[in-house]
């Protein structure tokens, strides 16, 4: 089949919310845009659970508030014995899909194409441009940006960065069906059924629960064990990867980017990607439109060092390789000394009393004492 050649300044691979804000950003200038997406629909399927601090959404210029489907005060840990602590951090809980869908509209308006069921099949670097092939069209553009997931064709063909992705799924399971409360918290969930956790998230209209594992039936046995009288029926069922490496070591490369979680962006302690997500983005349209008005490509060179900066957190490496590895009777130490509390409880004579049973605590101290910190000092930038 003869394939059609069409020529721009910016290809974005990817239309989740790094591509699309990406794009959002770069529309402001006078370049001229496409973004390839292979999936079918725009904001479908959605495999995440959607929540995202008040700090992510300040990294945006236009209001999301049409996009929030519930306000949460927090988050809660909950423990293999089923006690929790608290941490109190304002954010949301989004209708993704909407939001998605919200911006690949507008940006359609600005005269942005979008290619949809285009799935990319080899890029090439020829003189100034990269020519991207998909299966019947060819693309060539000055820069590339890759926001193509966790499983990124432009990471794998132009970077082969070394990272570790896990598997994850979920239920949207409708309110009907879930006769629980879960009361303005976002509830994560230690269980000897994942060797990470799982989520709980209460929407307006239906319950986002999920787990970092590979199989269903796990996840359906999480659900029984906690949520005895939930049913399933009706429910949508989506699968994914999360990366888990922190930030990839290479996210430039003669004028290629890579954005969100090709970039590797997902936080290693929650998991969560949509604040850095947006992050990138952002920075990468500051850059190219930086560029695009001085042709000083310092700016461009300047992006990993930018997003690096940016989302750097204090001993967070440390933290990740630490968090998942507590044995399960020190994971029920801490729910029985918090039992409910606050994070940022201190009461000494409890914790002193406690440990006279279990000398083992004091192996973990130094992770533990660090997981607080970052807790205390960054919560808002963690999710």
């Amino acid at each position: 089949m003869e394939t059609k050649e069409e020529i721009y300044d910016i290809a974005i691979v990817g239309a989740s919310i790094a591509g699309l804000i990406s794009a959002y950003f770069l529309s402001k200038t006078n370049l001229k845009i496409i973004i390839l997406e292979q999936k079918k629909e725009i904001g479908s399927p959605v495999c995440c659970g959607e929540a995202i601090s008040k700090k992510a959404l300040e990294n945006l210029d236009f209001s999301a508030g049409s996009f929030i489907d519930t306000e949460v005060k927090g988050f809660r840990i909950y423990f293999p014995n089923k006690k929790y602590f608290y941490v109190n951090t304002g954010g949301y809980i989004l209708n993704r899909d909407k939001f998605e869908k919200n911006v690949a509209d507008f940006l359609l308006k600005k005269n942005i194409k979008i290619y949809l069921r285009a799935k990319v099949i080899d890029i090439k670097k020829q003189l100034e441009n990269y020519v991207i092939f998909t299966d019947k069209n060819k693309f060539y553009s000055k820069f590339l940006i890759g926001a193509d997931g966790p499983v990124s064709i432009v990471d794998k063909i132009l970077f082969k960065n070394k990272y570790i992705l896990i598997d994850a799924i979920q239920f949207k399971i409708k309110k009907e069906f879930f006769p629980y409360k879960i009361n303005e918290y976002l509830n994560f969930y230690y269980d000897n059924l994942s060797k990470y956790y799982f989520w709980v998230f209460e929407k307006q209209n239906e319950i986002n629960i999920g787990g970092a594992i590979k199989e269903k039936n796990e996840l359906i046995k999480f659900i029984n064990k906690y949520f005895p009288m939930a049913k399933l029926e009706n429910s949508y069922f989506s699968r994914g990867k999360i990366p888990v490496s922190w930030i990839k070591n290479n996210l430039y490369k003669e004028n290629c980017f890579l954005t969100g979680d090709a970039a590797g962006l997902t936080n290693p302690v929650s998991f969560a990607g949509i604040y850095s997500a947006i992050i990138s983005a952002r920075i990468c349209a500051e850059c190219i439109s930086m560029y695009n008005s001085s042709k000083n490509k310092e700016y461009l060179y300047n992006y990993e060092k930018k997003i690096k900066k940016k989302l750097k957190l204090p001993f967070i490496n440390f933290v990740s390789k630490h968090c998942y590895n507590l044995p399960e009777d020190i994971l029920n130490f801490i729910g029985n000394y918090f039992d409910g509390a606050n994070y940022r409880k201190k009461d000494f004579v409890k914790f002193f009393k406690m440990s006279l049973n279990n000398h083992k605590i004091y192996k973990y101290i130094i992770p533990l004492a660090l997981h607080r910190e970052l807790l205390r000092y960054y919560g808002d930038k963690i999710w």
